[in-house]
């Protein structure tokens, strides 16, 4: 994908298509917070949003291990 298409706004099926993740995990991290815009009942998401938020997700993670 190029930089120009990770920076305009997908729709779910692309964002699914390009992570290679099923639905429910596209639908699980819009309910966990991931960035997206909605239109009436369509969401759409810019990719390089999406991994920026993934990347902060992981480091979440790895900072809540290291402290327990």
């Amino acid at each position: 994908m190029e930089q120009t298409e990770k920076t305009k706004y997908s729709t779910l099926q692309q964002a699914k298509n390009y992570f290679e993740v099923s639905d429910s995990t596209i639908r699980g991290w819009l309910r966990a917070g991931c960035p997206a815009l909605k239109i009436s009942t369509q969401y759409r998401v810019k990719i390089d949003e999406v991994e920026q938020w993934l990347k902060g997700k992981s480091h979440e993670t790895a900072e809540t291990t290291i402290q327990n």
